[in-house]
């Protein structure tokens, strides 16, 4: 009985001349590759990605926050593989006085007066340095 059956399927499966006959006949579709599954079709996603915000270059020393940014792909592949991180924990490391140059050591600000100025009142974050010549001396 079983080859009966075999043998009819077979006869059936060659005389299918659509995908949706042989589907009928046998529950799937023989091709020129016998029983090969259907090729699905590969997706790579092309990460694209917003600057962080705040950008790092605003951050002040020692100030801790989370940086976020938006990550797309435009590809449209529907998965999240490869997706770069969209939030960052981090520490600023930005020192700004005028006419000084500074740098972030362990959460503070420490300043070097550029050539040719002097922190006359020790006071970076309120005037910066003033030139040489504008000190006082009591």
């Amino acid at each position: 009985m079983k080859e009966i059956v075999s043998h009819w399927r077979n006869l059936l499966l060659n005389l299918c001349q659509t995908q949706a006959e042989c589907e009928t006949a046998a529950g799937f579709w023989y091709n020129e590759t016998c029983n090969a599954e259907p090729e699905v079709p590969t997706c790579t996603p092309n990460w694209q990605c917003t600057d962080w915000q705040p950008a790092p270059e605003t951050i002040a020393c020692g100030e801790a926050l989370t940086q976020t940014r938006t990550c797309t792909d435009s590809n449209n592949c529907g998965t999240n593989e490869g997706k770069p991180l969209e939030s960052q924990d981090t520490t600023g490391n930005l020192c700004s006085a005028q006419n000084a140059t500074g740098t972030c050591q362990e959460g503070q600000c420490v300043f070097t007066c550029n050539d040719g100025f002097s922190n006359c009142n020790n006071d970076f974050l309120t005037d910066g340095c003033e030139t040489e010549g504008a000190c006082s001396t009591p």
